[in-house]
């Protein structure tokens, strides 16, 4: 990715033209003999929240599908994991504040741990680190459009139900949540920012069901949503002006017995160039080709997430940069 002040911009990105996702529009349909209908979420509570539209949607995959996605998801963890992943942090706050948590406080560390121009520590520290956090942090791992046939397939389908445009619409997830590991309290938006190139809506689909624990719930509006396998949960995240809703804040509870997966995909307000495109991964920091990430988001509403790609936003120039970015 470059910034538009750097050089010149080829001209499919020069004449990119974005699209406005404002809105969702869910509808009924028939898809490979399932009946998928949205079943609308009403608040039990602050129930003038009314921008913030909760949907579920019974059978949206097939058990088929969420079995193969899951065996995907796994076979993919199982090779990465034969090297140590490398950890990175959101800030050399967040570290000390995960050490306090592991009982490690007495760990001094400095913004040295670090590679040279990333938020990734040094591989010696990130060692030292994992030993502390390891089994903390659930899985994901990526695949994007029009990179499969079931890509571009569930891609249509989110389009015809929900309304969500295809391209504004960006990577897909598959993401594990393991025993005693949950995601804290947050909104997908960034609120007060102004910024339209953000989550507008998100998507998920639970791949399994879970014996005890790993609902979704918003916090705010009285929705507990308890995973069932095939099952989408969708909402929207801003307003139709581009404006982040606080009300929709929501939680990932911790999974108490068995184990949680999910498909996952975020809608943006405002497309963008480089929206649903798979990165080049970033030149620093230094790493073997099967080296895995693990990036611990900001400590009070965020969690750790191992990670098969890596992003180049555990670069300073990057996120130096970030609002120039297309």
């Amino acid at each position: 990715m470059q910034s538009s002040q750097e050089h010149p911009l080829p001209p499919e990105i020069a004449n990119f033209k974005p699209t406005f996702q404002k809105s969702l529009a869910t509808k009924k349909i028939f898809f490979q003999g399932r009946r998928i209908a949205p079943i609308q979420l009403f608040p039990s509570r602050n129930r003038t929240a009314e921008d913030v539209k909760v949907y579920l949607f019974e059978d949206f995959l097939s058990p088929e599908e969420c079995d193969g996605l899951r065996a995907v998801h796994d076979s993919h963890i199982q090779m990465a994991n034969e090297v140590p992943p490398l950890l990175c942090f959101e800030s050399l706050d967040t570290l000390r504040k995960h050490l306090s948590y592991a009982k490690k406080s007495d760990i001094k560390v400095t913004r040295d741990v670090f590679t040279k121009g990333t938020y990734c520590l040094n591989s010696t520290f990130s060692t030292r680190v994992a030993d502390f956090l390891h089994y903390n942090w659930s899985y994901s791992t990526a695949f994007y459009p029009n990179e499969s046939v079931f890509s571009n397939m569930v891609a249509a389908l989110i389009q015809e139900t929900t309304g969500l445009r295809k391209e504004n619409g960006g990577k897909f997830q598959i993401t594990s949540y393991p025993l005693h590991i949950g995601y804290k309290k947050h909104t997908d938006c960034t609120e007060g920012t102004g910024e339209l190139r953000d989550r507008m809506a998100t998507i998920l689909v639970y791949l399994d069901d879970v014996e005890v624990g790993g609902e979704t719930e918003f916090t705010e509006l009285g929705i507990k949503v308890r995973p069932k396998k095939g099952q989408a949960l969708v909402w929207n995240n801003m307003n139709p002006k581009g404006e982040c809703i606080p009300a929709s804040v929501h939680e990932a509870s911790k999974v108490t017995k068995g184990k949680k997966y999910i498909l996952q995909r975020w809608y943006y307000h405002k497309s963008f160039w480089s929206l649903g495109r798979r990165p080049e991964p970033p030149s620093l920091p230094e790493r073997t080709a099967e080296q895995a990430l693990v990036l611990c988001d900001e400590y009070k509403h965020g969690s750790c997430r191992w990670y098969d790609e890596w992003l180049p936003d555990v670069m300073e120039d990057y996120r130096r940069r970030s609002a120039t970015l297309i």
